[in-house]
């Protein structure tokens, strides 16, 4: 039996006619950012499940092209990782977040309503159950710290009530939700 024949395009397809014909538009530019800023977030995350808080840049920038960083952005991407690592060891709230308790899980993954959930990071504090978010985003130009709270909680209030809602089912006690921010060293409480 003969493999199927592929056809190959002689020219390239223009992106801007695709789109086009798809009816919706796509900003490359801002789609490849969020890329860039996502994986940025997901080392920072693995950083703080491993507890990995004292990381050269040599072994940050090794990790960067692991993970498939253009060299272009190597030292700009390194930096502001290391900054964020260094924010959260200088935080008054280092020593009790990242305290390992009996209770401490990490990437805690629940099924909650046919939907995955997965926990950052969650403890048991003096009875009360203790869930926290990490948050990776930068300040806006022209931003302060307390637009930047507001903002993230805004922005977050309702993933974290979910998660809140779906442990209250194995949590009889007090639950709190907490963001936690490296890029202004805050821990927002969502409280509603």
């Amino acid at each position: 039996i003969d493999p199927p024949q592929l056809e190959r395009y002689q020219t390239m397809l223009i992106a801007s006619r695709l789109v086009g014909d798809a009816h919706e538009t796509i900003d490359f530019n801002q789609s490849v950012d969020l890329g860039y800023k996502s994986l940025l977030g997901t080392f920072i995350h693995r950083c703080y499940e491993f507890g990995e808080f004292d990381i050269s840049l040599d072994v940050i920038n090794m990790r960067l092209i692991e993970l498939g960083f253009s060299l272009d952005n190597m030292d700009a991407s390194s930096n502001h990782i290391r900054r964020l690592l260094i924010n959260t060891q200088c935080d008054v709230n280092f020593e009790w977040l990242f305290k390992e308790r009996q209770s401490t899980k990490v990437e805690a993954e629940f099924i909650y309503q046919n939907r995955s959930i997965i926990v950052d990071r969650l403890f048991i504090e003096d009875g009360t159950l203790w869930v926290i978010d990490f948050k990776t985003a930068e300040l806006l130009l022209g931003e302060t710290t307390e637009q930047y709270s507001a903002r993230q909680h805004s922005k977050h209030a309702k993933q974290l009530m979910l998660y809140k809602e779906a442990l209250a089912n194995s949590h009889k006690g007090e639950i709190k939700c907490a963001l936690y921010c490296p890029a202004v060293s805050q821990l927002i409480e969502i409280a509603h």
